[in-house]
Formats: structure tokens, sequence, C-alpha cells
């Protein structure tokens, strides 16, 4: 504890909701981005916003293991 004592704790940014759109979307790959948005109670252009925004997400992905474990659990 006296070690820990004097650390400052990383403040934990909170997640706002652009963000948040975007990460589901790209985690959730809908068929389009209106159904997406009608399912949300939002409009089309404000889920083209929160995506161009947070583009940076798209890439995010299992790691290769995981993705590798999901492979072979299809083709069986």
């Amino acid at each position: 504890m006296k070690l820990t004592e004097n650390r400052k704790q990383p403040e934990a940014k909170p997640m706002g909701n652009e963000e948040m759109i975007a990460r589901v979307y790209y985690e959730n790959n809908p068929k389009s981005q209106r159904a997406f948005a009608d399912a949300l109670g939002v409009s089309q252009p404000y889920i083209a916003k929160c995506l161009k925004k947070y583009s940076r997400l798209s890439g995010y992905q299992l790691s290769d293991r995981e993705s590798a474990d999901n492979e072979q659990d299809t083709e069986e």
C-alpha cells in the first residue's frame, strides 16, 4: 500500500454517444447504416457522422487466436 499511496490513478474518460455508436456499429457489422439508424431511433446522417469521426475503430477485430477459433467452428 505504501508503494502505491502517492501514485496518481489514471482518469477514466467516459465514452460519448458518438463513440459508443461507432463501436457498436463496427462490432456488429449491420447490413446498412439506415437499418442501424432505424434500430437506434436516430438519423442515417448521424450514424455516418459517428463513423467518420471514429473511423479508426473500423480496424478493431478479435485477436488472431479468437479469429482462428471462430473459423474452425464454422468449418465443422
